[in-house]
């Protein structure tokens, strides 16, 4: 799967590097009515 998307950090930066990281989990797929269920995590390190 490919996901986009925009995201906005504010606060202080440490030595001017972000890691950001997220993960989709498709947890429900129902192709008749065209419905998917993802679970998103993101892990932020400064």
């Amino acid at each position: 799967m490919n996901a986009v998307g925009n995201y906005k950090l504010t606060g202080s930066v440490t030595n001017g590097y972000v890691s950001l990281t997220s993960s989709l989990k498709l947890t429900k797929l129902n192709k008749t009515s065209k419905y998917a269920r993802v679970y998103s995590q993101y892990t932020y390190r400064d």
